[in-house]
């Protein structure tokens, strides 16, 4: 005679069927968060961060201009640039960006 399985045990072995099918959570907002706070300051490193979320985020089928982890690590490397909507600043880099190309 076999001893059947308590029930609360069996609950806590047979996983719901949401929790099947869920997806393990994306790494993207948890980096997106650590780059806010304590606030990165590497360029080069916010850079690589939001590459990564964006092949994340596509391969989640989210269009990377609509991610919040995207757009939150988009936000940190414009305020770390001092590239946050100064429209006259805007001009000078474009100045600067082609003088630099015409020197060529």
């Amino acid at each position: 005679m076999s001893n059947p399985m308590p029930t609360e045990q069996a609950a806590a072995e047979t996983p719901a069927p949401a929790e099947a099918s869920r997806r393990p959570p994306s790494k993207r907002f948890a980096d997106a968060l650590l780059i806010v706070n304590p606030g990165a300051c590497n360029p080069s490193g916010i850079a690589y961060a939001i590459i990564d979320a964006c092949k994340e985020a596509r391969e989640e089928g989210v269009a990377t201009k609509d991610d919040a982890a995207v757009r939150l690590m988009v936000t940190q490397l414009a305020w770390v640039c001092r590239a946050d909507s100064d429209t006259e600043d805007y001009s000078e880099l474009m100045a600067e960006c082609r003088r630099r190309v015409a020197e060529k």
